[in-house]
């Protein structure tokens, strides 16, 4: 059998239970996700005016039916004006539970002050709506042609390069991140708040944690270079606090985003940022790869691609060997 019809098979199955997964029991509501899933993929790549097309359906599958002359989410393409409305970051078109347009909407503030959700931090308006209504479902195409899916205020799923891929967040916090396990649960979770933010801005970073115990062995081997260490590094007096969770969102990507490595203590000091990593000569897969790997032989360290994916490795039992590959994101 060709291998594009397995993968056109592999990719309808795995739509079909993400319906189910996000609809429930109810068919009706399964086969609404179902419709606006495959209308944003039909959509991914369109573009009005030149500029690519940025959707936000918001599904609630518990609003009835209002008004029967309005489209169903799949007809909106007869409108060309249907590529203007909710292509905010802080509007939606609301569908109802058969997946007809109900209106556009303007969503409130973000809630509180939640500087680590698990979502895209520019979509945070958007994401906390699927908190504030248990039964809403977001679906948003990015104007890279993504399809980011929320769900209980989190980023649940992402469609990118053709394949559906889960964003498993619990799984990921409640493993330990090295063999100690001794990194911070709110380090971890600012990390990956921030690399989110990483992936789906399509900023490359390297991340390294250097876990209790081990920061003595990393200082002496030198793994990066001493004038880019803080507090002494110029950048150090540029970013306002000295643990990486305290620092906004915004100011975390910015330095995820510099030339080089981040790198923190277990407890989220930040020790380095921009800084360049000693690597063994002849390393394979790429610098930020190498980097990586060097890095978490004293924790955990993450490497994120230009193209969007992220995955963490964790320190090996012996430093002879490759750090092994413990999770992936997106």
């Amino acid at each position: 059998m060709p291998e594009w019809v397995l993968r056109a098979a592999f990719d309808e199955v795995a739509l079909r239970a993400i319906s189910v997964q996000l609809g429930g029991s109810a068919l009706a509501a399964r086969n609404t996700v179902e419709t606006c899933l495959r209308f944003l993929q039909e959509r991914a790549g369109a573009t009005y005016e030149g500029q690519a097309v940025h959707l936000n359906l918001l599904v609630d599958l518990s609003l009835q039916e209002r008004d029967g002359s309005k489209p169903f989410v799949d007809e909106l393409t007869r409108f060309d004006w249907h590529a203007l409305l909710g292509s905010g970051i802080t509007t939606g078109m609301l569908l109802d539970q058969s997946g007809r347009l109900s209106e556009i909407v303007q969503l409130p503030p973000p809630i509180g002050h939640n500087l680590n959700a698990l979502r895209p931090d520019v979509f945070s308006a958007i994401g906390d709506l699927t908190i504030l209504e248990g039964r809403r479902r977001a679906l948003s195409l990015t104007r890279s042609g993504e399809i980011l899916v929320f769900q209980g205020g989190q980023l649940r799923l992402i469609h990118r390069n053709g394949s559906w891929r889960g964003m498993p967040f619990e799984a990921i916090q409640g493993i330990a991140w090295d063999p100690d396990a001794r990194i911070s649960k709110t380090v971890k979770k600012a990390v990956l708040a921030s690399v989110i933010d990483a992936c789906l801005g399509h900023h490359g970073a390297a991340i390294g944690i250097v876990s209790r115990g081990h920061l003595r062995d990393f200082m002496a081997s030198q793994t990066v270079r001493e004038d880019d260490l803080w507090p002494d590094n110029v950048r150090a007096s540029l970013f306002p606090v000295a643990k990486f969770q305290d620092l906004p969102r915004r100011l975390r990507l910015e330095m995820l985003s510099m030339d080089g490595a981040t790198v923190l203590d277990y407890q989220g000091t930040i020790l380095a940022a921009g800084a360049i990593v000693k690597v063994p000569g002849g390393s394979l897969g790429g610098g930020r790869l190498a980097a990586v790997k060097a890095l978490a032989k004293y924790g955990a360290a993450i490497k994120v691609s230009q193209d969007g994916p992220a995955k963490i490795y964790a320190r090996p039992k012996n430093r002879r060997t490759e750090p092994p590959e413990i999770a992936a994101l997106g």
